[in-house]
């Protein structure tokens, strides 16, 4: 399913799963279709593998992760955290999308006239939303 979602989308993605305390001594990868699967070492979380690989990562990264605390420690000008949940909303809209052919999105519904404030997102927002877009 992330293959596909990976060749769909032009990008390649890097799972990480967690090794500690049954894992071998070091570090080691397994490429697959659309992407690398990573295991941390016996002595290392996951966690830990995805920091070393968020402080090198160039901007417009994704970290996909439900862990608050993890997320909260990622360098916010290159690495953008989203959650499990919404990730897998994207997934599923995706694998929708090459089965109907067409977006939900395709058919934003548009407003006559404005009325009331402004509804324009912060700009951290917005940003935020362009790059997830790319997902």
């Amino acid at each position: 399913m992330l293959a596909g979602y990976a060749a769909g989308k032009g990008f390649r993605l890097t799972v990480v799963f967690d090794g500690r305390g049954a894992g071998r001594p070091e570090r080691s990868r397994t490429a697959f279709r659309g992407g690398t699967a990573l295991f941390s070492s016996a002595f290392e979380s996951a966690d830990d593998v995805i920091r070393d690989l968020a402080r090198n990562a160039p901007a417009g990264t994704v970290v996909v992760t439900s862990d608050r605390g993890l997320a909260g420690t990622l360098p916010s000008r290159t690495v953008t955290a989203i959650t499990c949940g919404e990730f897998g909303e994207r997934l599923f809209a995706f694998q929708l999308e090459t089965v109907k052919g067409t977006a939900d999105g395709d058919h934003p519904s548009r407003r006559n006239g404005k009325k009331g404030e402004g509804h324009r997102q912060k700009k951290k927002v917005r940003k935020r939303e362009a790059l997830l877009r790319k997902l």
